[in-house]
């Protein structure tokens, strides 16, 4: 089961648009990632307002197609994604969609960090969009 993204190093202002896919061969299956079950935010609230009402910061793209983003991501904040089925043998491809103004790293495991599957270097994209 795939678990969580952690970030691992400081990202200012980085958003995470529709989370991540996992691909095996043809077939994809696509997280989005504001469809977490558990999260670790230290920030009380949620400063874009959108989708939800606990602490973590969504709001809606801007992008065509909508939908929602996770943004204002700090160092050691995470979310979990329970109950996802992943076939346990098998090669993978993790593709993670994100926006940063400094760049920065993203850890991701299996297991509530048991299996870590390694950490993503997140670019500075020039702008949060």
């Amino acid at each position: 089961m795939f678990n969580s993204i952690r970030k691992k190093k400081n990202l200012i202002g980085m958003v995470v648009y529709l989370a991540f896919a996992v691909t095996a061969s043809a077939h994809a299956d696509v997280f989005q990632a504001e469809s977490y079950t558990e999260f670790f935010d230290k920030t009380v609230g949620n400063t874009g307002g959108a989708f939800r009402s606990d602490n973590v910061d969504i709001e809606a793209t801007s992008d065509v197609g909508g939908g929602f983003n996770v943004g204002w991501i700090d160092a050691t904040e995470w979310l979990t994604y329970k109950n996802l089925v992943i076939p346990a043998t098998g090669d993978y491809r993790i593709n993670v969609r994100v926006a940063s103004a400094s760049g920065g790293e993203l850890a991701v495991d299996l297991n509530a960090g048991a299996i870590k599957l390694g950490n993503l270097t997140v670019p500075n994209t020039g702008g949060l969009r």
